[in-house]
Parts: structure tokens; sequence; C-alpha cells
């Protein structure tokens, strides 16, 4: 990484700032600069972020935990109120903590049951809440709360929340803070968005957390909370918050050892209840009186403790494997929803001593379904959970576990997700053996994973394909359907589930190892398309069928898959690429003299008055796709597809770039996500492949480019270019600006300097294979999960410098990441489109800079079951094309004069010059598109392009800035 040393030049020198991740300050400046498009709010506390202030009590007691009770109320600016209550956290350190819904002015006034106290009693302040700009969904849109028909869980805004768990029990006393941090990335990255802890021991013997402390101290009267083993605990808490996900903690009436456990304690346990509700006051948790259990009196000592501590966190329950707890704690007037574990299938209770038996798969599966569809049918009316089905686990894969009878699929982790959710559940949560124990030692556990195999196993990334199947449609509006099935099974391991909407738009069906479904067409409401998605692999399949809403229907599964989703969704006249509406036409494409020559444009002028918007990137307007779940919205133009776009040259090259924002509105998760979608034909107009696809973000709020890389099959001469909205989905707008088909080159590169081969690197875990068409060299790489191929020469040349690495690759599924690794150090990940079927060939670029001589490449698969083909890394030398100054033609200040210091100096205005010399970005383009056209990513506060900011670093990125030294020291 190149680095330049301060110097002396007259009075004027360079000054080089590093970018570290997430954040950075520059020295020369009393301006601290936020970066990663985080907090924008000035001048007070951000919406829904955490808030305390401390109290020092003025009064020694013998136990502050227990001997004093300090009330608080904050008032907002619309004359709201919350209640709740300070903790004592060591010394005489007392602490307020709080989240504050509102922008505006917050009061908050404090009671205390010793009045003589005056650092605690009657203690007030003012606090001025801001609006929070940030990207975290948590922080977006707050707490959870209960849906108004009180079928699902949402955010505070009313935006549905998808509740997909992770079972961490013992996390918080057996994992080190870089454990859990290691952990919740791996999560996040998978769509989790909840990890379920225990509040103590985690089911584990240990007394102690890994820094030797303990939950609780001293006994009877004398018993109180160890401030330093809680604080580690909230520290865990908030890094997950941090990366958007919710902590839901179990246990509060039975920490385990040293910590009652029955009736005799309730005052105990109602002192636990209320300080941690105040020590959580200010973070995104949720709350459960007990873990894996039945009712006793002080579920209801905590539960209703925890209600009244805390107006704003939800509280539910993670019963036993059993129907009765779970309806017992459904009918408490304290569980604000219902959660059920449908349990691994345990033919006996251990809690009752009872003698072992293996676990039945028949159980498990069916109670997945008649716990889900009983809890939604139980009045009153909660959203269900399913808080904990089969873990997935070492001896399940290997079938070596005599815990398992013979006949127990490996699926039935996955099986049970799709079977609760499609029964009633409104949330599942995944466990696997190894993490909720966090790699310890448990004698019943044989054979067991580590930690990290238990962490990077591929059924939790099949969570993730469930999450973003379900997280691509209505969920929440899907109500249980079984009698539509007209060939059901009655052997649990092949019995077959449906939900639909109520306006029949809408149904989905989950085959477990059937080969058809026949379903009862007439509930819907007209004519349905099918699609197939293959929850193994997170591949579609489109059939073409069109089927009435009459009789029944035969829908066969596609052959060589496992278990199976069957999507049927309304055709529309937007939908439909056949219609007239919305489609371009040949005359609606229009040279852009401003690119290069070739560069095919479409323009929002093109299409009428009837798209104007006042959110245009450029000009006055764009393209606006809205929707509201049936197509028949005020604009049509839900669909819009070029067709046949003429002068591709067979196996050439092409970049496609296209800008879109997504703003999603009226509380809708999936809505406002912006689709572009490609197609080669050949010179007949015959499509070659699948469609190819890339998505970007939903809920942008400001415009961003998507570019992909591409190759030309060997027979293609035209292609298809599109934009559309993601699925069917009301409460989301979608834009599209300037879109652009280059079909000469890749800007950002500048002349081939090397090509390697796949099969010429050494290759770890996969195959080299030549099944495929159109790949160069004697093979491609058809990588497992975490395969890579290595170099180990690929040349720097004699100075080494800045270089493109584009990497070759196919894939026809949807969503799989690579990585690329130069000497050791990670250059990033990136996500590949898919190419639509594996003939078809794209490319993936990356900034480097590499060192004089031979430098090691690898290139890795990332976090799934099959990975992209990757065939060869061609390294270019880096193109002036994105340089702002000019590309390699020296380097000046930007605005022409050396900034003066002391004094400050905006980060966006580094110096002109270009990649490796005014500054070093891992990854190519703008991914702010704002205030400059180089690499570094500059987004603006709002997306107005006002008050731009430095954002989206990553580490070894730098810039450089020529000062002007006025005062000397």
């Amino acid at each position: 990484m190149k680095r330049r040393s301060f110097f002396l030049l007259t009075s004027t020198f360079f000054v080089s700032v590093f970018i570290s991740l997430f954040t950075f300050a520059l020295s020369v400046s009393a301006q601290t600069t936020q970066v990663s498009g985080g907090v924008c709010g000035v001048g007070g506390v951000p919406t829904w972020t955490h808030w305390e202030t401390t109290l020092t009590s003025s009064k020694i007691y013998s136990n502050p935990y227990a001997d004093v009770k300090v009330q608080v109320t904050y008032t907002g600016p619309n004359g709201q109120t919350i209640n709740g209550y300070a903790f004592w956290d060591g010394d005489n350190t007392f602490r307020l903590r709080a989240m504050f819904s509102t922008v505006g002015t917050w009061s908050w006034i404090t009671t205390s049951s010793d009045t003589s106290n005056a650092g605690l009693h009657n203690r007030s302040g003012v606090v001025q809440a801001v609006s929070y700009c940030g990207t975290n969904s948590l922080y977006q849109h707050g707490y959870l709360k209960i849906s108004a028909n009180k079928r699902y869980l949402t955010y505070g805004d009313g935006t549905p929340f998808l509740w997909l768990g992770d079972t961490a029990w013992s996390a918080p006393i057996a994992g080190t803070q870089a454990e859990w941090e290691s952990y919740v990335q791996k999560r996040k990255d998978q769509k989790f968005t909840v990890i379920q802890v225990g509040a103590g021991t985690g089911f584990l013997s240990r007394t102690k957390d890994r820094n030797g402390n303990a939950p609780f101290t001293g006994t009877g009267s004398a018993m109180k909370w160890n401030p330093a083993y809680w604080q580690e605990f909230e520290k865990k808490v908030r890094y997950a918050n941090d990366q958007g996900l919710i902590v839901f903690i179990t246990a509060v009436r039975e920490l385990g050892l040293g910590f009652p456990a029955t009736g005799a304690d309730s005052a105990q346990v109602d002192l636990f209840a209320q300080n941690l509700a105040a020590r959580l006051m200010g973070s995104f948790v949720v709350y459960s009186t007990f873990n894996d259990y039945w009712w006793t009196f002080n579920d209801d000592v905590a539960g209703n403790k925890l209600q009244t501590s805390t107006s704003v966190h939800l509280v539910s329950v993670h019963p036993e494997f059993t129907w009765q707890p779970a309806v017992t704690f459904h009918g408490k007037e304290w569980t604000d929803f219902a959660g059920v574990q449908s349990g691994a299938g345990w033919q006996h209770n251990p809690h009752l001593e009872e003698p072992t038996k293996p676990f039945s798969a028949e159980l498990a599966i069916q109670q997945a379904i008649e716990f889900s569809l009983g809890l939604y049918n139980q009045a009153p009316t909660k959203p269900v959970i399913n808080m904990e089905g089969p873990y997935d686990a070492k001896g399940l894969q290997e079938g070596n576990d005599p815990r398992y009878l013979s006949n127990y699929p490996v699926r039935a982790p996955r099986s049970v997700a799709y079977l609760s959710m499609l029964s009633g559940a409104k949330g599942f949560t995944y466990g696997a053996n190894g993490i909720w124990n966090w790699g310890t030692d448990v004698s019943w556990i044989r054979p067991a994973w580590t930690f990290y195999e238990a962490l990077n196993q591929t059924s939790a990334t099949q969570m993730k394909y469930l999450f973003d199947f379900f997280s691509g449609m209505n969920w929440w509006d899907l109500v249980p359907s079984h009698n539509l099935v007209k060939n059901q099974s009655t052997n649990p391991l092949t019995k077959m589930v449906v939900s639909k909407t109520v306006d029949g738009n809408l149904g989905v069906a989950y085959l477990q190892n059937n080969t058809n479904i026949i379903l009862d067409m007439t509930a819907f409401a007209g004519t349905m398309s099918a699609l197939w998605f293959n929850p193994v692999t997170s591949m579609w399949q489109d059939d073409s069928l069109s089927v009435p809403n009459v009789g029944t229907y035969n829908f066969v599964k596609p052959s060589a898959w496992g278990d199976a989703l069957l999507v049927l969704k309304r055709p529309t006249s937007s939908n439909d690429e056949s219609s007239n509406g919305g489609i371009l036409t040949t005359s609606n494409i229009i040279p852009d003299p401003s690119m290069e020559l070739g560069t095919q444009v479409w323009r929002p002028s093109d299409y009428g008055s009837t798209v104007v918007n006042t959110v245009a990137r450029t000009g006055t307007r764009s393209i606006k796709l809205t929707h509201d779940g049936t197509g028949s919205s005020s604009n049509p133009l839900h669909n819009i597809t070029q067709a046949g776009i003429p002068g591709v040259t067979p196996g050439a090259e092409y970049v496609y770039t296209v800008y879109v924002r997504g703003d999603n509105i009226v509380g809708n998760g999936a809505g406002g996500k912006p689709l572009s979608v490609l197609r080669w034909r050949n010179g007949a107009g015959t499509a070659l492949a699948k469609e190819m696809y890339m998505w970007a973000p939903y809920g942008t709020y400001s415009w961003m480019p998507m570019t992909i890389y591409l190759q030309a099959p060997s027979t293609a001469q035209k292609i298809d270019a599109g934009f559309r909205s993601w699925w069917d989905v009301t409460g989301g707008n979608s834009y599209w600006d300037d879109t652009s088909l280059d079909l000469r080159a890749f800007p950002n590169r500048g002349s081939l300097l090397a090509s390697y081969q796949s099969e010429s690197g050494t290759v770890s875990n996969g195959l080299i294979e030549t099944a495929e068409p159109d790949y160069t060299g004697s093979g491609y790489l058809k990588p497992n999960d975490g395969g890579y191929v290595e170099w180990t020469t690929v040349s720097g040349g004699t100075s080494g410098g800045a270089r493109i690495i584009s990497a070759r690759y196919s894939y026809e599924g949807m969503v799989k990441p690579v990585e690329l690794f130069v000497n050791g150090i990670s250059q990033g990940q990136q996500t590949p489109v898919a190419t639509g079927r594996t003939s078809s060939w794209a490319s993936l670029d990356w900034a480097v800079n590499l060192n004089p001589g031979n430098n090691t490449v690898r290139l890795k698969a990332i976090d799934f079951t099959a990975g992209p083909m990757l065939d060869k890394i061609d390294v270019y030398a880096r193109g002036s094309g994105g340089g702002s100054g000019g590309g390699q033609g020296g380097q000046s200040p930007y605005g022409g004069a050396p900034w003066t210091i002391p004094g400050k100096i905006e980060a966006e205005n580094y110096d002109m010059g270009g990649a490796g010399i005014a500054y070093a970005d891992t990854t190519l383009g703008n991914a702010g598109s704002t205030y400059r056209s180089d690499d570094v990513d500059i987004w603006s506060i709002g997306g107005t392009g006002e008050i731009p900011y430095v954002g989206t670093t990553a580490a070894g990125e730098w810039l450089e800035y020529t000062v002007n030294v006025a005062t000397a020291g």
C-alpha cells in the first residue's frame, strides 16, 4: 500500500490521510468527519439511538442494587410519556437510559424512593432529539410493536418486521466480545434479524463469563448483580443493535446457579426484571421470562414487572417443546406475542427425567405445523413466532448420532422453518449445535462441531434464502390454507402446506419431498402464474404457466429438486412483457454525444409527461415505478423492457449502467426495490439464456448506479435491457434515471497486462471442469463453500502500483458473494449478478495495489453450497476514465490552491490526480454518486447533493491533500 511521507516543499506539503474501517478524523482540522452513511443529525441525540445520563448518589447504601428505587418519566414534544427506572452500575453510580421516537425537545424527571437522596431524587434535564439519517434499520424505524391486526410484528413506524432468529443461548457467559462480533457479522450477512440469548448460564455449567465475572454476588438480602458482568452483557447487545439485529433475552426469572428458580424468592425476580429493563431501556431487545420450561408463579412476577418497567419493549416467552406451556403463555396478559417451540421431535421430557428416546422427525414436523396453526387460531389473536425447531447438528448430517431415528431427514431444520411460516407463524428461529453452547463440550452431543464449524454451516445460509424469499412478498398477509391441497399426505414427512392472501392474488406452497401438489384453484382471484423456488440453492424456475381459477390443477415440481416452494401470483398487464403497457420501442433509444461511440442511452425525457416527478437525478424527470400489489397503480410503468437491442458482437465485452433509487414507503420493507433485467438474444431474436438480474437495496432514498460487466455468448447479436420493481408489493416506489449500454469498453480499465487461468492456480475445495461452453483456457473452477483458486506469481512489474483485477465468472443462481485477497489482505467481497445460465459469462472488477514482483492473489467463494464458476482473472493497468483530475497526469490541489492550516479541510476536497496519486479506493465507482466522478465514495446528507461527505470506506484506503502551513508549529 502506497504511503506518502510528510515533507516540506517551501511552505506547502501533502497530507496523506489513511482511512480505517467506518470512521476517520483529519488531524490538521478541528472538525471530525463521520463517514459510512452514519448519523447526520446535528445538535442533539438522533431518534431511536442510545441515550444515557449518569446520576451520582449522595448517600451510601449497603446494597444499592436493592435498597433504593429511582423512577423516571420522559415527556416528549407532543406530550407523550415514557416511564422507566434508573439502575445501579457500581459504586455510587446510577444511570438513566432511553431512546426517543420523535424529533424535538424531551424532558425527564426522577422520583427516588429515598427522597432525602439529593443525587437521585427530583433530578431533571432536557434532551434535544434530532433526525437519524443513517442506514441501520433499527434506528430508522424504531422499537418493535404489534401490527394493527395483531398478526405480525412491525417496527415502530409500521414497517413489517420479519423475525429470523438464531439461538446463541450461551454467548453472554461463554463468548468473548471478539467472538461475538465475528458471529454477529456473519449472521448480519446472512440476513438474520434476531439473536436469542440467555441472561445467565445459557444451559451451561459455567458460573462466570470469559472475563471471570459472575452475574450475581452475595446471597439472601445481600444478593446483588455484578456490574462488571452486565456491562459486558450490554456491550454485546449494543454491538448487535449497531449491526441492525435485535437481541431476545430469555431466562429473566431463572438465571441459573445462585439465582432463585421458584416461588419463594419472587422479590429477587421482581428486582432483577426491573433493573434489567432499566439497563437496556436504550437498546433494541425483547424479553422472555424463562427459557424452555413451563409456567411457574415467578413467570407472572417477571412478566408483569417487565411490562410495567418498560413501556417500549415487547415481552413474550420461549416455552418448552410441548403444547400446554405454549397455549398457557399465549393467554397471559403480559405476553405481547406468542412464542412456540415446535422442537426437535422430543419423545421424552428431560425436565421430568423420563427415559431417553431418540428424536422423531415425524413429531418435529407435525408439531411445527400444528403448534403454529393452533396458536394462530387461538383467541385472543397474537402474532406467532416459532422460536426453536430442530437444530442442525454434525450427527444429523453424518447420520451417526443415535439420538435421531434413522429416517430423520437432514433437511428438517429448513423444512420446519417453511412449514411454520406457512402455517401461521410470522417468524422463525434457526439453531445449530456448536452455536447455542458456544463450542463448549456437552457430553450428550456426540459427534460435535466446534464453534466456527457450526458458524459456517450452509443451513444458516439457507435461512438467508428464506429471508430473501419472504421479503419479496407480503408475507404478513399470508393466511394458512392447507385445505386447498387435494393430494395431501398422511405422513408428516411428506405433508404439504399452503398459505394465500385473503384477496387471492398470492399463494405459496411448500413441498417436502413430494413430486407434485394438486391445488384447488377456485380460491384464487383469477388466472395465476406459477414460479418454483429451490430453498437449497435459492434458484427460481419459471414454468411459464398460466393457470385459471377453476377446478384443480396438478403442479409438478422441477425434476431432481428435493423440497421446493411454489409461488402463485396474479399476472397483470404491467408485468407482461408481451403487452403494450410499459414497453419501449426502438425509437426510444437515442445516442448521447457526451459518451463514447457505440453507447446507447435511455433518458426519462423519452417517456412523456406522465413520468414527471421531483426526484430526478438529472434534469427534471425520472421514471417512477409505483405499485399497489395488484398492478393497477396510478402509473402503469411497473415493468419497462427494451427488447432486441441490435449491434451486439458475439464474444465481446460490455458495461451496462443504470441509475436507480428506491423509496420504501407505507411501512413496507420489500417496497422500493429497483431491479434491472438483461437477456441475450441471437440474430433471429430467440432468447439464449434466462434473464440476468441485478437489484439495488430497497429504501436507498438517494440515487445510486448499478453496473454489470458482461461478455456476450458466442452466438449473441442482441440484448434486452429493462427495469422493473421488485415483486408486486404495496408501499414502495422505484425510480429509473439515465441508463446506458456501452458497446465498446470497460471505462476503468487500462491496457491488459496479464491473464491467469483458474486451472493454472492452486485449487482448494473445488474442481476444474469443462462442461459449460465459452470458457477460456482448458477449464474453469467450480468451487464449493469456501473454495478458492490462488496464484502466487501475479506480477506487479518492477514498481507495482494501481491495477484492476477482473474475475470472469458465470452463475445461474442469485446473490452469491466472491472475495478477492491480495497478499493475504482482503480486497472486499462482491456479489456477482446472476448471468442467467452457466454458459453466459460476466466479470467482477476490483481496484487493487500490487507490490513489485510476484504477488499472491486468491479468489474465494463465500458462504454458499456451490459458488459461481470462476474462469480466470485478468490484470489491467488502472485506466484514467474515472479520475477527477486527469488520471495519472500529476497531482494538484482540489480547487487550484493549497488548503491553509491551521484551518478546516473538507474530506471530499482531496487532491486532483486520480487513483494511486491522490487517493486509493478499493472499489470501482463513486457509490454515493455525489460531488465528484472518480472512485472515492462521496455521499450527501439526505441524498440531496448538499453537504457531501466521504463514506463507505475500507481498510487501506487513503486520501491526500495539498496544504499550506501558514503558521509554524
